[in-house]
């Protein structure tokens, strides 16, 4: 297991720049990454949302039954991180989330192909599920990086 930064202790004297405090490059860049996939994966899920009225009117439902795309993958998103938890652990949380990006952009473009509103629902399902590791195993690894 990688071993957490240590960040220098402070100093009284106005010698030290500010810049002398703050991570290595390599450690921000990897936050940034883990950043713009947390962003990534948010947006996933919200995306249905304002699209309801426009889904109830192409698959000819009521906007009760549309919803059910925002459910479903609220559902698999909140399941799936008991999964991705051990998976992290055991694979390394950086590697998880990675590949949970990867699939979590395959399976919103599955969402957009899909010709009926069942399979709609099984291609929501599927990108909650796979965006479920993003957030949670980002800020678990930047909590085992970075010291407080």
């Amino acid at each position: 297991m990688r071993q957490p930064y240590k960040r220098k202790r402070a100093v009284t004297d106005t010698t030290r720049s500010w810049s002398e405090h703050t991570l290595p490059p390599v450690i921000r860049r990897a936050i940034i990454a883990l950043a713009v996939g947390a962003f990534g994966s948010g947006m996933s899920m919200r995306v249905a949302d304002p699209m309801l009225i426009r889904l109830a009117d192409e698959f000819d439902i009521g906007i009760a039954l549309a919803s059910w795309v925002v459910t479903v993958f609220g559902f698999a998103y909140g399941v799936s991180q008991l999964l991705f938890g051990p998976l992290g652990d055991r694979y390394g949380k950086v590697r998880v989330v990675a590949h949970g990006c990867a699939a979590c952009s395959v399976t919103a473009l599955l969402c957009a192909f899909m010709p009926d509103f069942t399979a709609l629902l099984v291609a929501r399902a599927l990108a909650g599920a796979m965006a479920a590791s993003v957030i949670p195993l980002s800020m678990a690894w930047i909590g085992d990086v970075v010291s407080y």
